[in-house]
């Protein structure tokens, strides 16, 4: 029986067995192609998921850098504050200061007045 229908088929198809093979092996070999295409596909798309993964820390590197430039900037200009304040007392005091010195210029003059008025007075009194 097998052999009928091995003949029979031999009579439809008069190459036989030999274009069902190669029709089977171009089918192998398109399977086999489309297979390195999907393969080749799977390792592009990896890549991108790394090189995404790797832009991803990369950003989180770059945020905290941020975060940390952002708190020096704040202690700087805390810093600056303080100095401004700083300055701002030793211009209150340079005030006081000067009026110190002012009522002690005063007070000098006063007593020098005083003083030149009293020897005036004694020089008055010998004429």
């Amino acid at each position: 029986n097998t052999s009928d229908t091995a003949s029979s088929v031999r009579e439809i198809n008069p190459e036989g067995s030999s274009q069902l093979r190669t029709n089977s092996s171009s089918d192998l070999s398109d399977i086999r192609t489309a297979l390195k295409h999907l393969r080749d596909e799977l390792d592009r798309l990896k890549q991108q998921i790394q090189d995404l993964l790797n832009k991803g820390n990369l950003s989180t590197e770059d945020i905290d850098a941020l975060k940390k430039l952002i708190q020096q900037l704040d202690q700087t200009k805390t810093d600056k504050t303080y100095v401004n304040n700083e300055l701002d007392k030793k211009a209150d005091k340079r005030d006081i200061d000067n009026r110190v010195l002012k009522k002690d210029f005063n007070s000098a003059c006063n007593d020098l007045s005083q003083k030149i008025n009293d020897c005036l007075q004694r020089y008055h009194v010998h004429v």
